[in-house]
């Protein structure tokens, strides 16, 4: 049998989760579902203009080439995509910011004021690609932003995933209700 892109999929966690959604939104001819595990908004090596100047030689055009929202806004409707949006639930204390206090996610801002709140990259994400037919769900999991959710996550997420793929002997499993998402 020929191979679809509704059969692939792709799991990341932290960078590996924002790229995951990205490699999705930028191919859904060939990924037809992800999960993001503790993803960031977007590719991120500080703030947005230390991203600009690190990773793409200061080009805003290609930055946006690589940005899931810009991405997604300028796709049009997605038929046929899915994803998880795992976050965590327990805040880091380790990372002393002070305005991370009763944050979901790893919470707070870096010094340079870049948002790192996976609570917020999954909220606005989810909300974006359900925007654009992407059927999503932010799915809150107990753990700190390390392995042992990573673990948790993929665990809970790979029956769905492998139904999502039409792994051939499993059945389809919905995805969780997940958290409200934001302006959804």
């Amino acid at each position: 049998l020929p191979i679809s892109s509704a059969d692939w999929g792709i799991v990341g966690w932290s960078m590996g989760g924002t790229c995951a959604v990205d490699l999705t939104v930028m191919h859904p001819e060939l990924f037809s579902s992800f999960v993001d595990i503790a993803g960031d908004t977007g590719p991120n090596a500080g703030t947005k203009d230390q991203t600009v100047a690190r990773l793409y030689g200061g080009s805003e055009a290609a930055w946006a080439q690589f940005d899931p929202a810009t991405v997604m806004a300028k796709h049009g409707p997605y038929q046929g995509v899915s994803g998880w949006f795992a976050i965590s639930t327990d805040a880091p204390k380790k990372f002393n910011m002070p305005h991370s206090e009763g944050a979901v996610g790893l919470g707070g801002r870096d010094a340079d004021g870049m948002p790192t709140d996976q609570t917020q990259a999954a909220n606005t994400l989810c909300g974006l690609g359900k925007a654009k037919g992407i059927t999503c769900s932010v799915v809150p999991t107990t753990g700190r932003h390390d392995w042992p959710l990573a673990t948790q996550v993929f665990t809970a997420a790979l029956p769905w995933l492998a139904g999502a793929i039409h792994t051939p002997g499993v059945q389809p499993v919905p995805l969780p209700a997940g958290a409200p998402v934001a302006g959804v």
